[in-house]
């Protein structure tokens, strides 16, 4: 869905994935309906970090924050990598994002840094 009829082409286009094979396929028909276009592609995959809002986040400190958040980003770019493998969806920017609010600020705070013009979410 979208809000309303393209004003031009799209130049960055965020794509949105839970890692899921229903959100491959979503993806993979987005891409096959030339949705894009000749934009540039991204995806999105925002990770959870439980242990930075368990209790015990309060215990860590600011390096072990910082190892324990690298320890999960370098896993959920693999992960990432995989997914994009399986779905078959080509050259694609990644990124990998921890969810530190909610899954939509996440969203809207990559979207604004990437200056996404359009955003497709798969799940």
């Amino acid at each position: 869905m979208v809000n309303g009829p393209p004003v031009g082409p799209w130049r960055h286009v965020l794509m949105t994935t839970d890692l899921s094979e229903h959100a491959g396929n979503a993806l993979r028909r987005c891409l096959a309906a030339g949705l894009p276009g000749d934009a540039a592609r991204s995806l999105l995959y925002v990770f959870d970090a439980p242990a930075l809002r368990l209790a015990m986040s309060g215990s860590m400190g600011k390096e072990e924050q910082r190892d324990y958040l690298e320890d999960l980003c370098r896993e959920s770019g693999l992960e990432l990598a995989q997914f994009i493998g399986r779905a078959g969806l080509g050259q694609i920017r990644r990124i990998v994002q921890p969810e530190e609010a909610t899954v939509v600020g996440e969203l809207q705070k990559t979207a604004d840094r990437v200056k996404a013009d359009l955003i497709v979410v798969s799940t």
